[in-house]
């Protein structure tokens, strides 16, 4: 994980990339700080060949966000805009990591994830 401060903003981006090789499920996780809250701003998820099973899963915590099937090889990129987690009084949720997951792809097939949250 890597953090950026936005030149333009007040406020910290948080970077993770996994690139994890053959027939292995890629796993970018943004850990979890206390007293922080993730806003997921985008994810960028990449497959050598067409996957078999191909998904895209991101969660904070227990609550997933985005839950998608991928079947194509390339770079393929979800903007989220913030998206985040929120308590039942509409109050963020702090303390809690954010995990963007990739399956694997299948027997040959490699597969890359980049989160970006804030």
């Amino acid at each position: 994980m890597r953090d950026f401060i936005s030149p333009h903003q007040r406020y910290t981006i948080k970077y993770a990339q996994h690139s994890p090789g053959v027939n292995i499920a890629a796993v970018g996780t943004i850990a979890a700080e206390a007293d922080e809250t993730w806003c997921a701003e985008e994810v960028i998820v990449s497959y050598d060949a067409a996957p078999t099973g191909g998904r895209l899963t991101v969660v904070v915590g227990s609550t997933t966000l985005l839950d998608v099937d991928i079947n194509q090889a390339g770079a393929q990129r979800f903007r989220l805009h913030g998206i985040h987690h929120v308590d039942g009084n509409g109050k963020m949720v702090q303390n809690e990591a954010l995990v963007a997951t990739a399956a694997a792809g299948g027997d040959t097939i490699s597969c890359t994830v980049t989160v970006i949250a804030r």
